[in-house]
């Protein structure tokens, strides 16, 4: 299967409509994370491996993480309505996932690689410390999308304890999905970036 071929796919997953601005639940554009999940198979990242997908809302990455060969994915998120829907969308492509509702500071899986969207800490200030952390703690590898304006104060966090191996731009676009959003869509500046952790699996 081919980028563009996955993004179709993963353009069919149901969406999580009872979205939690305390929990910033914004969806991963599915040219987003079909580009994420692609380059992350080429370098050997998800093919064969044990994979989590991080505060997983609708299960994008855990799904497209199967899709491409992972070994076993598992998707996590605190917020039961996003673990129905994660459910729902991979009995719907009849995967095997495990999704588990918690929190992370509550669940150890040990993977390969983590792949994530967690929040940006614009409502609750350094919420994605936490998915920083697990991944550190958990994973050889992960890959994270995280906003431009947090990007120095992570990186700095992050070479404390592990490697950063790569980063790019990428525009998120979010639609309007709260009553305090005042524009029908905006871009946020953002990035990707691929991490390896210090931490012995």
């Amino acid at each position: 299967m081919d980028q563009r071929e996955l993004e179709i796919v993963l353009s069919k997953l149901d969406s999580v409509t009872k979205s939690k601005a305390s929990l910033e639940q914004y969806p991963t554009p599915p040219s987003v994370a079909a580009a994420l999940l692609y380059r992350a198979a080429l370098e050997g990242d998800i093919t064969g491996k044990d994979v989590a997908d991080l505060g997983c809302g609708n299960g994008i990455f855990a799904i497209g993480s199967k899709i491409l060969g992972a070994k076993s994915v598992t998707a996590i998120d605190v917020d039961a309505d996003s673990i129905e829907v994660c459910k729902e969308n991979v009995n719907k492509f009849g995967l095997d996932i495990k999704c588990i509702k918690g929190s992370i500071e509550e669940i150890e899986v040990k993977v390969n690689t983590v792949i994530m969207n967690p929040p940006f800490g614009s409502q609750v200030r350094n919420s994605d410390i936490p998915f920083i952390e697990w991944s550190l703690r958990n994973s050889q590898i992960f890959y994270v999308i995280m906003n431009a304006k947090s990007g120095d104060f992570l990186e700095n966090y992050i070479r404390n304890r592990g490697e950063i191996l790569w980063k790019f731009k990428v525009p998120i676009e979010i639609k309007r999905t709260y009553s305090f959003h005042r524009r029908e869509r905006i871009n946020i500046d953002s990035f990707i970036m691929k991490v390896r952790s210090w931490q012995k699996i």
